[in-house]
């Protein structure tokens, strides 16, 4: 998860965020909010599937 959250240093260091931490709780909920829609995603298509095989 860390390493995921690097690429999001330079738009943090260009916000110029006065509290180093806040920036790293900020690349942290982005990179975290970002898999959760992917999995999201991913269990809609499974349910999708499911029901085509049902039907």
């Amino acid at each position: 998860m860390f390493r995921a959250c690097r690429k999001h240093l330079a738009e943090n260091f260009y916000a110029m965020r006065t509290i180093p931490f806040e920036s790293i709780i900020i690349s942290i909920t982005l990179e975290q909010h970002r898999r959760i829609q992917a999995l999201e995603a991913a269990l809609v298509e499974q349910a999708a599937r499911r029901a085509d095989a049902l039907s």
